[in-house]
């Protein structure tokens, strides 16, 4: 057991004085404030913004001793919570613990310890006038009627560990990657995360500091108490936020004490004349106003002697508890001359993603991101194969040059929400936080020699009926994957695309059709146009510019017009691909939930598991019909229409040795891209090793001709032909399909389970291998 420090000891002994029931909570090694940004980055180079003058700015060190250096002025005040009606949030007893010991009751909090270094009776009787006076601004506690039940406890828990509450602070289960609604969701459908490497922001004991109603009130409207938004507002229900409470509140089968304490008039007025004298009204506003203590000069000998960041309280000035790192950033600050340059639009982007803690859960130029700890808590609300495009929320690298600034201006303070599917709520900040973020952004992110786009609508090829027939099933296919103007898509409901216009630039829209993935790497968006010639349609030539504009015009109208092709009510929904390959997205009886169909005009067609990279079903004749996918994502598994269906065989169809391992979990799937004949070329890795994959109608029209392309740094990679009879040479026969395998290679036994396998040597400019598959 961790020996006790002074402030637990002097925490106890003021208790004893007051005949308080409240205890401290078991400190972790460290009591230090905590600031996120701090802690996962540290130094300048990083983020650049110096490490001090963040903790300065977030330790509100300014409240006292003035701006640091010009520089301070780009990130969004630190502003203190609003004491009005405290006394109606917080309990008597733990208001007045937390007043004299911070650190103790709270540990990671950036509240200073006012009276640090002072008698256990001076410290009683300073927080106990305090807390008083507190009271006296207004509210009365009330306590819970009763005890929440078990069902909204656990509601409470599993909205807890969605949406978003775990991006800054610590989980207490294993990650939902089931998409379940329901709470008490099963073993099997949970993973264990990864150990965190940044630090959680730590909560109080919630059943001795507040209830669950005053809890639920608050995390409705953070911003109301918190104007500073360091506490963002999660967009949540009066359900959710009441849930969320609830289970916070009584998560440890707590027992909240009894509250009747009512504020002593003689004790609140002498709090009232402490208030202004330990400095209290220079962080905290009463009734909108403050009274800042005079300020000091700035310098590291007249703030660390016997003060603010000395390694040990004096009781002279207020002691913030800081680590060696801390007391040694903020002095490398003060010795430093102050900058005087005003801050760029660059520093402001800087700045406030850093103090609101926007890392957690978004990137910017290679900076931030969800961490392997909290990355598997971003979920999708339902299994809908959108990989991490449909967890993760989206980076910000680039954001000022994609994004309006009206729709910029909507998502930060409004709603501005295209994907329903992401579990995760975008938190609002307060206005006055994140506003200056709308010009910066456009400033640092614009695009410095943009392509030429028209899209006003006066040109032939703008008409909307051109940009009608590529958004179909005819053309580009685009819903397929999209939903649009409300209708859900033919597949997968990606975003939907009715709020292109809006959201985003036209320029950005057209590098982003021209090359997906130079904008969005990792994007499962394929490429359509390839050296300026559109993959997918004979409109205008195949001339990609014009069929961009096209499908902008389309958009731009989409609300006052017919929808595209295969989406219209009481189209037949079958697809039919008669002058160039289909590719749709669905559940498939026998593949599941990640299967891509591909249909070819020849009448022959596959279904392909991006789960397990491998083509999983072969048929003859009609394709596939995408009305179940329509009409509800979760009518039971669409079957091939057509016939002679037959699975090819299971398994990973790669492995690094003979001896396996033969699983595709090392494999990570990264989607696919469209060649000149629009044939999907399936892209997956295994760390440096890079696999292309394809199939597509053999020269006999009634056979499959399959091919990978292995590159990466030289090594040997085995593939697998599968279980069966080999006949002679390289021919297979598997149940019902015969195989042929295109090589000199001679072809092993592997494992019993796994059947034949071929050696392939890998080079860094790619091997190819080839096998047809007939049935």
């Amino acid at each position: 057991m961790r020996e006790m420090n002074p402030l637990q000891a002097r925490l106890i002994s003021a208790a004893l004085i007051l005949g308080a029931s409240l205890v401290p909570v078991a400190l972790p090694a460290t009591a230090e404030p905590l600031v996120v940004g701090f802690e996962r980055f540290g130094s300048e180079a990083n983020t650049g913004v110096s490490s001090g003058l963040l903790l300065y700015n977030e330790l509100s060190c300014s409240a006292c001793h003035g701006l640091a250096t010009a520089q301070q002025s780009a990130f969004p005040k630190r502003i203190a919570p609003k004491l009005e009606g405290v006394g109606e949030r917080v309990r008597f007893d733990y208001l007045r613990a937390f007043i004299a010991a911070p650190h103790a009751v709270k540990p990671g909090t950036t509240m200073p310890a006012l009276f640090a270094g002072k008698s256990p009776e001076d410290v009683a009787t300073a927080s106990d006038v305090l807390a008083h006076f507190l009271l006296s601004l207004g509210g009365s506690f009330a306590s819970d009627s009763a005890k929440p039940d078990a069902t909204r406890l656990a509601r409470g828990e599993a909205l807890f560990h969605s949406v978003g509450c775990v991006a800054c602070h610590e989980p207490t289960k294993a990650p939902n990657t089931g998409h379940s609604d329901d709470p008490f969701w099963e073993a099997d459908t949970v993973v264990e995360a990864p150990e965190r490497e940044v630090p959680s922001v730590p909560f109080p004991d919630f059943a001795q500091k507040t209830s669950a109603a005053a809890l639920a009130a608050f995390l409705a409207d953070p911003l109301h108490v918190r104007p500073g938004g360091r506490m963002p507002d999660l967009q949540l229900a009066e359900e959710e936020a009441a849930a969320i409470a609830a289970w916070l509140v009584y998560r440890n089968e707590a027992t909240p004490p009894p509250s009747e304490v009512s504020y002593d008039p003689a004790k609140a007025e002498a709090g009232r004349a402490l208030f202004q004298t330990v400095g209290c009204a220079a962080c905290h506003e009463i009734d909108g106003t403050n009274s800042v203590l005079a300020a000091s000069a700035l310098t590291s000998e007249s703030l660390e002697a016997g003060g603010c960041i000395a390694p040990e309280a004096t009781g002279k000035q207020p002691w913030f508890a800081l680590s060696e790192n801390q007391r040694a950033a903020l002095r490398a600050l003060f010795s430093e001359a102050p900058a005087t340059d005003a801050p760029t639009a660059a520093d402001r982007i800087n700045h406030t993603v850093l103090a609101l803690n926007c890392y957690a859960c978004h990137d910017r130029n290679g900076l931030g991101g969800p961490e392997a700890g909290r990355a598997p808590y971003f979920t999708e609300t339902e299994a809908l194969d959108l990989g991490d495009e449909g967890r993760l929320p989206p980076t910000l690298t680039g954001v000022g040059s994609k994004l309006t600034p009206a729709w910029l201006e909507a998502i930060l303070t409004d709603d501005g929400r295209v994907r329903p599917y992401m579990a995760t709520r975008m938190p609002h900040f307060g206005e006055d936080n994140v506003l200056p973020l709308v010009s910066a952004l456009h400033d640092v992110d614009k695009v410095t020699a943009p392509l030429p786009v028209d899209v006003t609508g006066l040109l032939p090829h703008h008409r909307s009926h051109y940009g009608r027939e590529l958004m179909g099933t005819n053309g580009l296919g685009c819903v397929t994957c999209h939903n649009l103007n409300g209708t859900k898509s033919l597949g997968i409901p990606a975003v939907d695309l009715a709020f292109v216009p809006d959201r985003l630039n036209p320029e950005w829209f057209l590098r982003y059709m021209l090359d997906p993935a130079s904008l969005r790497p990792g994007t499962r968006m394929p490429a359509f146009f390839i050296d300026g010639k559109s993959q997918g349609s004979k409109l205008f030539n195949g001339h990609a510019q014009q069929q961009i504009e096209a499908l902008w015009v389309y958009l731009r109208e989409v609300k006052e017009i017919r929808l595209p092709e295969g989406m219209e009510d009481g189209a037949d929904y079958e697809l039919k691909p008669t002058t160039h390959p289909i590719v749709h997205r669905t559940f498939i009886e026998n593949v599941g939930t990640y299967a891509i169909a591909v249909g070819f005009p020849e009448g022959i067609h596959f279904a392909y598991d991006a789960r397990t990279m491998r083509p999983a079903v072969v048929w003859r004749g009609r394709f596939i019909d995408a009305e179940s996918a329509q009409a509800d994502r979760f009518t039971p598994f669409v079957k091939p229409l057509g016939e002679s269906v037959v699975s090819l065989p299971t398994g990973a169809s790669l492995a690094p040795e003979a001896s396996g391992p033969w699983t595709a979990d090392a494999l990570r799937f990264t989607g696919y891209r469209l060649d000149d004949a629009r044939v999907p070329i399936f892209q997956y890795q295994r760390g440096a090793l890079r696999i292309e994959e394809s199939l597509r109608p053999a020269e006999d029209g009634k056979s499959l001709r399959r091919k990978w392309v292995l590159s990466g740094p030289p090594q040997t990679q085995w593939v697998r032909i599968g279980v069966g009879e080999k006949e002679n040479g390289a021919v297979f026969r598997i149940g019902e399909l015969t195989i042929n395998v295109a090589t000199d290679t001679p072809v092993e036994a592997g494992p019993e389970e796994v059947g034949w396998i071929l050696p392939v040597t890998v080079t860094e400019s790619g091997t190819s291998i080839e096998q047809v598959i007939s049935w």
